[in-house]
């Protein structure tokens, strides 16, 4: 007879997190009259849920803030999607960066990912889709993070341009 180890995903309840947790295992939190579920990734207690942050914009000035988050937890990101909407050609030394930042208000933003908006590869008066995975987990305790932003960077002078950004998250839980 052989050892038995069991690693299927389990349901738990309670107030505090399970000390051991196989990748896949949910977790039933509840905070006042509301649960909240969350699931063990490997690394992470990850909300099972999937949370959107979209912002819109439309840019002509040297760079734009057009909008930011303020999640008042650690944060998984998943995935961005950027539309653009280029409504005049302008050429290959002229273009926008969509930058997707972390900040804590005080000192210079860092940047996550960037994207690039070409005109080479955009075409003009249609709405253009990029799409990033990212899996970049934000820690506001060890990096001061107050909030996530998007700014819209020119370089050259690139026409108007209209972007919408899509940013999909899951919280992470302390434990």
């Amino acid at each position: 007879m052989g050892l038995y180890i069991d690693t299927a995903p389990r349901s738990n309840r309670g107030a505090t997190a399970p000390a051991r947790a196989n990748i896949g295992d949910t977790w039933e939190e509840t905070i006042g009259s509301s649960s909240f579920r969350w699931y063990w990734s490997g690394s992470y207690w990850l909300s099972q849920q999937v949370l959107e942050f979209k912002v819109d914009s439309r840019a002509t000035a040297t760079t734009t803030f057009f909008e930011g988050l303020l999640p008042g937890a650690d944060i998984f990101l998943l995935r961005q999607t950027v539309y653009s909407f280029i409504s005049t050609p302008f050429g290959s030394r002229q273009y926008w960066r969509v930058n997707l930042q972390r900040s804590n208000a005080v000192s210079a933003a860092t940047t996550i990912q960037q994207i690039t908006l070409n005109p080479d590869t955009s075409t003009t008066n249609s709405w253009n889709q990029q799409e990033t995975l990212l899996s970049v987990q934000i820690d506001t305790l060890a990096t001061n993070a107050k909030f996530i932003q998007y700014t819209l960077e020119r370089v050259g002078v690139p026409g108007v341009i209209h972007v919408v950004a899509c940013l999909k998250y899951r919280l992470v839980k302390r434990v």
